[in-house]
């Protein structure tokens, strides 16, 4: 079941799929509730609260009691240690190479009896408490010295990981993580290198030997081994960090086993491709790496039935937005696109305003009263080259931007696409049921794909979509097809394909009917 909570005290409760099964409004004068968890049995929940308290109630919204555990002291998270999925892979093991087996100890894999949860409390003062149940009155206090912590148990849930700011003394506070056991013994501790900002958010991953850490912008990925390592290993990690990159490896006088062992350590957990801000159209006209599936998504800017409006494609990179390809529609009658060349070059980069003394250009107005005086169109257009002037301050400098810079929002600029020569054209039909998309450009084949959308008017057939995509290989050089002339579709090429249609849908209604008269028979 799914829990919602609201600060004002509002609780609801309903299914994953939006089915709603009961709320309720919690009399919690004075403070707000801060976090939420349900028992490893699912039959109560737990409510958090600014003022220490934790409100207990059943699976059907009846109250079951209030208990305070700290005064006036705001309980931050709460966190069972329970099994939260059920991993077919088997916990027995964490490879690391392919010589390196850890096995758990004997004791950690005998499970005679079912495993007591405990529950995790983190208070805003910096202590945490372990408990069996929430009226425990002996818990284990723990304080981590942390502020701004989040936490999450492993998914085995014998590994309770805390992420925080960690203050030593008067220097600067520094991104540290805190492992403790379920008695509240801490196992370990480290801190993020190079890295001074709160933790956001962190999980669990790859059976619980990931460990996923978000500060800001940043995601860090941790390997956990859980029992001790082989000498071998610690002498792969120590050549690794004195060798820093994969490339200098073949200079190592090693065999090419133990090399091999070593650049699994250069291996990356999150695999990611972001293009080259000055190799745009190369990511852009060849596959993927490793024939990699890469998620993209279009932003229209503007009215969509108007020649003014642009289509932005994004790739889609730990959620932010990589700017790849930009259009524009040509015709307000026709469903028609030009998509120009997204190859930036420090020419086209660095090119300066006209006016490059910095003093406002003859279209930009020098006071507000001045545009407000204007035409709307004219307004509109003194917006946009506000608007441009300052996301690109280089064009009344004079200097070089830094080109497709990804901004603190995670977004990529889409102003940087140049909209100056012609990559490809989508053409149509008047009815925009068939589509033709034409390579313009000399690195590109004449005919890179086409759409046929076919319709029946008489409801006899289902709606069908035919696509055809021209493959691009580096191994194959783009050939002119000199049958391909037109790019335009003509009215008797529309006459055909009705024609075409109307047969097919005369043939099926034909073959009902003999069917139809079949059975009667």
């Amino acid at each position: 079941m799914a829990l919602i909570c609201y600060k004002d005290g509002f609780v609801l409760v309903g299914s994953v799929a939006g089915q709603r099964f009961w709320s309720y409004m919690l009399n919690i004068e004075g403070s707000t509730v801060t976090c939420g968890v349900w028992t490893p049995d699912d039959q109560q929940v737990y409510f958090g609260t600014s003022s220490g308290q934790i409100v207990v109630m059943d699976i059907n919204g009846a109250m079951v009691t209030t208990v305070t555990l700290q005064d006036s002291v705001e309980i931050v998270a709460m966190a069972w240690s329970c099994e939260k999925f059920k991993m077919d892979e088997n916990d027995t093991g964490d490879e690391i190479g392919d010589d390196l087996l850890l096995t758990r100890p004997p004791a950690a894999r005998e499970t005679p009896g079912e495993k007591t949860s405990v529950l995790a409390v983190y208070f805003q003062s910096g202590e945490m408490h372990f408990m069996q149940t929430y009226y425990d009155l002996s818990p284990t206090i723990v304080t981590t010295g942390m502020t701004a912590c989040k936490m999450e148990w492993s998914n085995s849930g014998d590994i309770l990981c805390v992420g925080g700011l960690a203050h030593s003394g008067t220097t600067c506070a520094c991104s540290a993580l805190c492992f403790y056991t379920e008695t509240g013994t801490l196992r370990y501790s480290a801190t993020i290198p190079n890295c001074h900002r709160q933790v956001s958010a962190l999980t669990w991953g790859h059976n619980d030997k990931r460990l996923f850490v978000a500060t800001g912008s940043a995601v860090h990925v941790a390997w956990v081994s859980k029992s001790i390592s082989t000498l071998q290993f610690l002498s792969k990690i120590n050549i690794s960090a004195a060798v820093r990159h994969e490339s200098n490896l073949q200079q190592l006088p090693l065999p090419p086993r133990l090399r091999h062992l070593v650049g699994n350590l250069f291996s990356t957990t999150i695999k990611g491709y972001i293009p080259d801000p000055y190799k745009l159209r190369d990511f852009a006209v060849q596959h993927p790496p490793l024939l990699e599936r890469l998620y993209c998504t279009m932003i229209r800017t503007g009215d969509d039935f108007s020649t003014s409006a642009t289509y932005t494609l994004f790739l889609e990179y730990l959620g932010g937005l990589v700017p790849l390809l930009k259009g524009k529609r040509t015709s307000k009658i026709k469903p028609e696109f030009v998509i120009y060349d997204p190859k930036i070059t420090n020419d086209t980069a660095a090119q300066p305003a006209s006016n490059s003394s910095g003093s406002p250009s003859d279209t930009e107005p020098s006071s507000p009263d001045e545009d407000l005086c204007a035409s709307p169109r004219m307004q509109h257009k003194r917006r946009n080259l506000r608007r441009r002037r300052r996301l690109r301050p280089w064009a009344v400098q004079g200097s070089p931007p830094k080109p497709a810079a990804i901004s603190d929002s995670g977004m990529w600029d889409s102003d940087v696409l140049p909209q100056e020569l012609h990559m490809a054209e989508v053409t149509s039909n008047i009815w925009g049921t068939r589509f033709k998309v034409v390579g313009v450009a000399a690195y590109l084949p004449n005919n890179l794909g086409q759409v046929n959308y076919k319709t029946s008017l008489l409801h006899l057939q289902p709606r069908q979509m035919a696509i055809v995509i021209s493959e691009l290989r580096d191994d194959l050089q783009p050939e002119k097809d000199t049958a391909f002339i037109s790019r335009n579709f003509s009215d008797d090429d529309d006459e055909e394909e009705e024609e075409e249609e109307e047969k097919e849908e005369e043939e099926e209604g034909r073959k009902k009917k003999k069917s139809h008269h079949h059975i009667e028979s």
